[in-house]
């Protein structure tokens, strides 16, 4: 097995645990405390958008590979429309 394939394999267990982690930290943050979907989400994008600031001021948002249309469904598909959405089916689960 080469080097490249084992740190692969790392990034998708990660991204795995990550993902499927998130579901389960929301429904426990929904129903532990007095935080509600909107503060989850803020809690959540806001984290990472700091961290990834960082990284987009020095390498962009790929505008010009993905074309506004592409960063927006980005945005619209994998970012805070989703989680929210899925915070409000989890407070009736």
């Amino acid at each position: 097995m080469s080097s490249r394939f084992a740190l692969g394999a790392l990034c998708i267990l990660g991204t795995v645990t990550i993902w499927a982690g998130w579901y389960v930290v929301i429904r426990l943050g929904l129903t532990s405390s007095s935080l509600d979907v909107q503060d989850l989400a803020a809690l959540r994008f806001g984290v990472a958008g700091i961290l990834m600031l960082p990284v987009i001021w020095r390498r962009g948002i790929a505008l010009d590979r993905l074309g506004w249309t592409g960063v927006l469904a980005i945005a619209l598909g994998g970012g805070a429309p989703f989680a929210l959405l899925v915070g409000a089916g989890l407070v009736y689960a």
